[in-house]
């Protein structure tokens, strides 16, 4: 079945929500090169509910895109480059929901991976030689 959602009436919604906006630029800003590598890295963003996560990232990638245009632009010496954003989630339902949201506002224009879980009880082995080993590697290479 086939999403019909239309994101560009929310995305248009949402960015003229003030606080919406204003989180949109404190990560934004938080990527720079400028800042040093502390100042930057975490950024936590909670509070976000339903699909309100995978639109803020699309608004988060478009910005950022935004802002290597016009400085490639104007200055003349930065390329265009890609960052990439790590979501923590608690369950692999809530995994396969946000690869599907993030790939639906953003209309399948970025690469979405999950990072297998071990796929055992907590504190217990894995066997050795186990798929789940090379499922993990070939998500992180």
């Amino acid at each position: 079945m086939k999403n019909t959602l239309s994101t560009n009436s929310l995305n248009s919604l949402l960015y003229s929500w003030n606080d919406f906006k204003s989180a949109i630029k404190v990560a934004s800003d938080a990527s720079m090169e400028e800042l040093s590598t502390k100042e930057k890295f975490p950024i936590f963003v909670h509070g976000l509910k339903g699909s309100l996560p995978s639109f803020f990232i699309e608004q988060y990638i478009n910005t950022k895109k935004a802002d290597a245009m016009n400085e490639a632009r104007y200055k003349g010496s930065a390329p265009l480059n890609q960052d990439d954003i790590f979501l923590f989630v608690s369950s692999q339902k809530d995994a396969d929901a946000y690869e599907s949201d993030i790939l639906t506002v953003t209309e399948g224009h970025v690469e979405v991976y999950q990072l297998p879980w071990w796929q055992t009880v907590p504190y217990r082995p894995a066997a050795k030689g186990s798929a789940i080993f090379g499922m993990r590697a070939g998500v992180l290479s």
